[in-house]
């Protein structure tokens, strides 16, 4: 009995192991965000805005890097001054002043890092960046197939391609 329970205890700890190195083999790889959802809004125009082309790398010794490029829309403006005229009789100036309204669009290239682990038996993804290590992200991994990675943070979804 004590020889049958030592050899079905190790028997899974090996399926437990085959399951997770399948699991890490899986989720490891670069994932492109395609859709952005918050409440159940599907938002992923404005998240492209100021996390356009985001891709999670997840590599299998446990690290991770993460980059987007970041868009800022600057309201500015130029104002113009122009002699248009001159009357010899009044000895003034015709003077034309125009305000030009416009935006600059200035794009800033983001990048960061860190380690990555699972959490709660593979149901759970946690990313501690090298720049805020006390403050972990913590995802529950709705789905994960060969090509299709779905997570859940509070009440943000985030689906990934690869």
């Amino acid at each position: 009995v004590k020889k049958s329970l030592i050899i079905a205890s190790a028997l899974i700890v090996v399926l437990c192991a085959c399951n997770r190195k399948n699991f890490v083999k899986k989720i490891t790889g670069t994932w492109t965000l395609d859709k952005y959802t918050l409440a159940d809004k599907d938002l992923s125009a404005s998240y492209d805005t100021s996390h356009a082309n985001y891709k999670l790398t997840i590599n299998g010794d446990q690290s991770y890097t993460e980059s987007w490029i970041a868009y800022t829309y600057i309201a500015d403006s130029t104002i113009t001054v122009d002699t248009i005229g001159y009357d010899s009789v009044s000895m003034t100036y015709t003077i034309l002043r125009d305000t030009n309204r416009f935006v600059t669009t200035l794009t800033a290239p983001h990048a960061g890092g860190g380690r990555w682990d699972l959490l709660n038996s593979e149901e759970d993804l946690q990313l501690r960046s090298d720049s805020d290590v006390n403050n972990p992200a913590e995802y529950r991994i709705l789905e994960l197939k060969a090509k299709n990675l779905n997570l859940l943070k509070g009440n943000e979804e985030f689906d990934f391609t690869k």
